[in-house]
């Protein structure tokens, strides 16, 4: 076989994560563009110029910081990802789960394909969010932040502990039902 030395576990887990990172970064591409043919061709350009910044990125003397900063792109990380499983296939040794960490390029392609699986998807998400489409309005680009912040959140810290408020909200102890609306279940007010 192909793999005839690596454990198929490894390299399934390789080959999904690459599959999921791939689906995030179109989802990433389609969310920049209103129409699909112009999302499809720029998709295919950046797709294959993943391929074109690996070739000067896999010769001797480059950094693995490069190279792993580069591997943000899933081509750039499924190929460096190769070329060290072609090297200990070649080698009779295969990679395993128990040499992983002998090899570092693998083991950061593998890495960072899971990483970008979580960064493309979010980038695809907040892109579909702040960019206009022709079927709703866009969000500001802080959105996130004034939501989480200045939204729903702030504003329920602000109630919880605002004593300017003329209402008196009775809170209730801990244990207490909320049966009769009231505090617990007897009718009592929940003091001793």
């Amino acid at each position: 076989g192909l793999f005839a030395y690596s454990n198929l576990s490894v390299v399934f887990f390789y080959f999904f994560f690459f599959g999921m990172a791939t689906v995030s970064f179109c989802f990433f591409v389609a969310a920049l563009f209103s129409r699909a043919k112009t999302a499809v061709i720029f998709g295919l350009v950046l797709y294959v110029a993943g391929w074109l910044v690996f070739y000067p990125l896999n010769k001797p003397g480059v950094p693995q910081g490069a190279q792993n900063l580069a591997s943000i792109h899933p081509v750039i990380a499924l190929a460096l990802g190769s070329t060290a499983i072609a090297d200990y296939e070649d080698a009779g040794i295969g990679l395993r789960w128990t040499n992983l960490a002998d090899s570092p390029a693998f083991g950061s392609a593998l890495f960072l394909l899971f990483f970008d699986v979580f960064f493309w998807g979010f980038l695809a998400w907040y892109t579909d969010q702040v960019v206009q489409n022709e079927y709703g309005s866009a969000r500001p680009w802080h959105f996130m932040v004034s939501e989480w912040c200045f939204g729903w959140a702030c504003r329920k810290k602000a109630t919880a502990f605002d004593n300017s408020d003329t209402k008196n909200v009775p809170l209730l102890n801990p244990g207490d039902s909320f049966a009769n609306g009231h505090g617990d279940d007897d009718g009592e007010d929940g003091a001793d």
